[in-house]
């Protein structure tokens, strides 16, 4: 246990150490890519992403995740799932090249064709690494998947860039994304101990399948519907209204994937061997969920608080149309914690099924929700998520408590403190705001205020999500000096 607890302490200090300076790289290369780029540019792009993300649904088909929650998974189970995966990415990819005319039509765009054509390459170069990733995640060598993950962020990032200043215009992105997988998968395969053999096993196959089935059916649900909106905002709207969009998605994304989900990669592996003491699981997610709170909460409430500034100073004004639509994306932070501990919960615990439920029922209510509100513009359509996230809070707080006896009431107590805290840094941040119109002056300022002002009182008020924090920064200067 002691040996576990170390190398989820040490992979969540690299991870947040190695997120700080990828998200920073990705900041600036992403700013500069928005500076030379349009908003169309980003949106023809953004009209292919459905396509993509349930193809490499299909791929997977939740074998990925049934040998990441599989205790000690054997060569054979490694082997099936990665012939499995290069099998189905090849079929997608001929699928998707010869729907490349209807994409167009739908879209009433002939670009798409070729652009189609190319950048879906990306399925099949994902499916030829993504076991390798899987590996290094499930043996926990965080350190090998962060070399990879910067090289490939670097690389990728620096070509988009040239690729943009020589006026390439869209085909920079493309580039991005190709050269992405390519250096990150293929970093993998350099860097991990394990290669696949030459076996399938029909016994690993139906193993593994009997629990990936019913994730292969959540991820279909959660896939399409997270991405209908590319679907539904480039026919009805244009390619421009989808640039708005997406760009404010990413701003959004920016702390959730950092933080949020960078930690959960190591968390599930290491909890999977917790999966049979109720106990340590619920005092673990609690923490855990304390210390999401205590990050993501702040910063959200910084980001919408800065986010026309940020967005004119930084993208310049050709992006104003995104500031309402980050603001309101924002508004979605205080479910994050809530659903990704409720849904890990039910992973562990084996019960895919259930969290096959929550997406059903999130889904269907975001359609529901996308129907009411289409007519009201983007805006509407960015409410339409932000429903849809405070119903997943109570569908999987739900279904979660019928397998470990963590209330939601309990989960509320634990995030009160730092709603709290959040709330004072905030009314501080928006005085902030008025004490100067320059938008660059207010970037330094507010920011400034609002770290002072959460930490302050989060010393003075001793909160423990504080301590943990410390603790986890100071253990890994304690382990990197006695490598020393």
């Amino acid at each position: 246990m002691e040996n576990l607890k170390e190398k989820v302490q040490t992979g969540i200090s690299l991870g947040f150490a190695t997120q700080i300076g990828t998200q920073a790289a990705q900041f600036i290369f992403g700013l500069i890519l928005a500076r030379l780029l349009t908003p169309q540019d980003y949106g023809l792009t953004g009209m292919l992403a459905i396509f993509i993300s349930m193809s490499d649904v299909f791929i997977d088909s939740g074998f990925g995740t049934a040998v990441m929650r599989k205790k000690h998974p054997n060569d054979s189970d490694y082997s099936t799932v990665f012939w499995f995966n290069f099998l189905v990415s090849v079929l997608a990819y001929l699928i998707l090249f010869f729907a490349a005319n209807a994409i167009a039509d739908f879209y009433g765009d002939e670009r798409l064709i070729l652009l189609t054509r190319v950048i879906c390459i990306v399925v099949i170069i994902n499916a030829f690494g993504s076991i390798q990733g899987k590996f290094l995640n499930k043996n926990m060598q965080y350190k090998k998947l962060t070399k990879v993950y910067v090289v490939a962020l670097l690389g990728s990032s620096i070509l988009a860039v040239l690729l943009a200043a020589a006026g390439f215009g869209v085909w920079s992105l493309v580039g991005k994304t190709i050269s992405w997988a390519l250096l990150l998968n293929g970093g993998w395969w350099f860097v991990s101990s394990w290669k696949p053999k030459t076996i399938f096993s029909i016994i690993s196959f139906k193993e593994l399948g009997s629990y990936g089935s019913k994730i292969l059916a959540t991820s279909i649900f959660s896939s399409f519907f997270s991405n209908v909106y590319s679907v539904i905002i480039g026919k009805l709207f244009n390619a421009q209204s989808l640039g708005y969009f997406t760009r404010a998605r990413q701003f959004y994304e920016l702390p959730e994937k950092s933080i949020r989900s960078s930690s959960m990669n190591i968390f599930f592996p290491a909890l999977s061997y917790l999966q049979d003491d109720n106990k340590r699981l619920i005092n673990t997610y609690k923490n855990i969920i304390g210390i999401y709170a205590f990050v993501l909460f702040p910063l959200y409430a910084l980001l919408a608080i800065i986010a026309k500034p940020l967005i004119l100073v930084i993208l310049t004004d050709k992006w104003l149309e995104s500031v309402v639509l980050l603001q309101y994306f924002c508004l979605l932070s205080f479910a994050l914690p809530f659903e990704s501990v409720n849904e890990n919960v039910l992973y562990i615990k084996g019960r895919s099924d259930f969290v096959f439920y929550v997406t059903v029922l999130k889904k269907v209510g975001l359609v529901a929700f996308l129907f009411l509100l289409y007519k009201t513009g983007l805006k509407g359509m960015v409410w339409a998520f932000v429903l849809e996230g405070y119903l997943g809070i109570f569908l999987s707080v739900y279904f979660a408590k019928k397998v470990l006896e963590f209330s939601f009431f309990r989960q509320i107590v634990q995030v009160l403190p730092s709603i709290g805290l959040t709330l004072i840094a905030s009314i501080i941040m928006l005085l902030g705001m008025r004490i100067t119109n320059t938008g660059i002056i207010q970037l330094i300022l507010v920011p400034t205020l609002g770290i002072i002002v959460y930490l302050a009182t989060s010393y003075a008020t001793k909160r423990p999500e504080l301590n943990e924090i410390i603790d986890l920064v100071t253990g890994m200067k304690r382990r990197l000096k006695k490598k020393e």
